[in-house]
Order: C-alpha cells, then structure tokens, then sequence
C-alpha cells in the first residue's frame, strides 16, 4: 500500500513539475494578438453568399445582393447599382500614405445628413446591405462605409494605429461635403466609432454589440477556459497594441456627450451584455439609451426588428 502511494505520489509531482515547466513555453505559443480582433479578409464569394442569411434579410432579395456582390467583386474599377431604392457606389482614396481605402456610398433619392457605418470584424458591406439601405432610404441620409485595410480590396498596413488614422482621415472627407449627423459600429467596429465620436463630436453614435476593453475582453475569453488552461493566456502583446491604448470604449465614452444609443444581446458569446452595461455607466451623455436584447445573440443587433428600433433613435 505504502509503495503504491509513493508510486502514485511520484506521478502527481512529475505531472505537476510538467505543467508548470509548460506554462512559460505554452504562454510563449500562445500570444494573443492583434489579428484575433482584427482579421484582414479579403471578398470570398462562397463566404459571402454563405453568410447571406434569409432569416436577417428583410428589405432585399438574396438574388440581388449576390447580383451586386458579384459585379463589385469581379473588377477592382469604381462603379454603382441600384439597390433598395438607394445607389451604391464603389471608390478608393488614398487617405494615409502607402494606402488604398475602397469606401461604399449608399445614396437615398434625397438627404439632408450623412452617416458612418463602421463595419464589424471579418463582415463586409455586402453583409449589411439589407440593413444599411433601409437605413439610407427611412432616414434620408447618406451612408458612407470604409473597407478596413486588408480587406476587401483596401491596400496598406492592416493594424489599428493606421486604421485609426485613416478613419479620422476618411471623416474629415465626409464630413466636408455631407455634415455627418452619426456613426453607427457593430463589434470591432465600436471601437472605431466610439473613437471618431468622440474625437469629433459627432452628435450621435450607436454602438452594437460593443467591447468595453481589452481587459475585460481578456478576463471573459480566459474565465471561459478550464482552470487548468487559464495560465496559458498571454494578452501582454495586445494590452500594449493600439487597440489598448486608443480603443478603450469604457475609457472614451467618458469624453462623448452627444446622443448614445447601445443595442446588445443577453446571450452574446462573444462579447457580453455587461460589456455594453458598463459603457452605458460610464458614460455622461443626458441622452442615451441602452437596448436589451432579450435571448440575442452577437449579431441580433442587426436583425430586423432591432434595426428598426435603431433606424427610429438615429431620426
């Protein structure tokens, strides 16, 4: 009995002397990096054609979006087509040196406003298009929508500190011809529109489905892993990253006081509903609203009834 003890005794110390030596190895293999938040895709057809969902297609046909993705996707030439009773329009800048944005239009039959849609990690604007004409056409604004380098067809570093210059790039064009009224940015996307806001005093931002910061996004990842894996995490690189540093939503909003609108999940596995709490009491607009999804998921901001809710609190 005694000699099956120390014997079981030898194991556990051998097991336990293995995983902490692999701590720091594993810990080293497992860097969490930029591109986890902020993933360059380039226009995959099938992938597209994938994601067009019937259940959130509301305004437009399938056929139709596939149609226009299709004639945007096969040519890297500026171009337009009719869609929902607005005109979207292809063109590419050069906003920051050693860049090429491709940007989309949507243009209702008439407007008075602007606005900016920040697009969300890995989507594309043929992902939203059922949504963004309606919000075009309802609201009578115009929609401006930038393609994040190393998408789609945007050319140039893809990182956060050049996205973020590019993007105040990119408003300070818009906003010279079409005073923009608002910036509306779904996941990634919030913390490029927060950003804008607040730099600039848009008068309104809508923010779906948001992160707070980097911190909280890494404790929520590493309090969804078994006890014996949380060691292995290793944020240290994106802590120090521009997304840190000037993508803080929870930080940021604290300088915005236009009208703030937050549409959330419950049942967001990607970024939590207290995500969207916290900015909410942090911030110190006399004008905001919090919308609770009950049961949504990441992406329920953009079905239709939410998107109506939106459509409605950007007028």
């Amino acid at each position: 009995m005694k000699k099956t003890l120390k014997i079981l005794g030898i194991i556990l110390f051998v097991i336990i002397a293995l995983y902490l030596f692999s701590i720091p190895y594993l810990r080293s293999k497992n860097v969490v990096k930029e591109t986890m938040f902020y993933t360059p895709t380039k226009y995959d057809n099938k992938d597209i054609f994938n994601q067009l969902d019937a259940k959130y297609l509301t305004y437009i046909t399938k056929d139709s979006i596939v149609f226009a993705a299709n004639k945007f996707i096969s040519s890297t030439k500026e171009d337009s087509i009719k869609l929902n009773q607005t005109i979207l329009k292809r063109k590419f800048q050069e906003f920051e040196r050693n860049s090429k944005s491709e940007f989309y239009t949507i243009t209702p039959k008439a407007y008075k406003k602007a606005g900016i849609y920040m697009l969300g990690n890995q989507f594309n604007i043929f992902n939203m298009l059922d949504d963004l004409t309606e919000l075009s056409k309802k609201d009578s604004v115009k929609i401006y929508v930038i393609v994040y380098n190393g998408n789609g067809y945007s050319k140039g570093d893809s990182n956060f500190l050049t996205q973020f210059k590019i993007n105040q790039k990119f408003y300070e064009n818009v906003n010279s011809i079409n005073s923009v009224d608002f910036v509306v940015g779904h996941s990634l996307g919030t913390v490029f529109a927060t950003k804008l806001a607040t730099d600039n005093k848009i008068p309104k931002l809508a923010l779906l489905a948001p992160a707070s910061n980097i911190d909280d996004v890494a404790d929520y990842f590493i309090g969804l892993a078994p006890f014996w894996a949380k060691p292995y995490f290793n944020f240290s690189e994106i802590e120090k990253s521009e997304f840190s540093k000037e993508g803080n939503n929870s930080e940021n909003i604290k300088n915005y006081f236009g009208k703030l609108i937050l549409l959330h999940g419950t049942k967001d596995e990607n970024l939590p509903f207290s995500m969207s709490e916290k900015i909410y009491e942090n911030s110190k607009s006399k004008d905001k609203t919090l919308i609770k999804i009950e049961d949504g998921d990441h992406y329920a901001p953009l079905v239709d009834e939410n998107w109506t809710k939106l459509i409605l609190k950007l007028k």
